[in-house]
């Protein structure tokens, strides 16, 4: 209880973050672009776990939410 195991730290940490992620707006596109010419800009962040790339995905969102949108694999 008080001193749990690694594992069981990372099995709270999963479910929190699963259930924070299914409260957030989400946007998703279509896969298919509208003409054979046209292509989606993309933006990928990258960077070690815990440097707020989550955080900046949001932030976009929110800020520039007419040029932004999440998409998850």
């Amino acid at each position: 209880m008080f001193d749990p195991p690694m594992e069981v730290l990372a099995a709270i940490d999963h479910i929190t973050h699963v259930v924070y992620q299914m409260g957030q707006p989400q946007i998703l596109y279509h896969s298919t672009p509208p003409t054979a010419g046209y292509l989606y800009q993309m933006l990928v962040l990258t960077g070690p776990e815990g440097c707020g790339k989550e955080e900046l995905a949001h932030r976009l969102c929110q800020d520039f939410g007419e040029y932004f949108g999440v998409g998850s694999v």
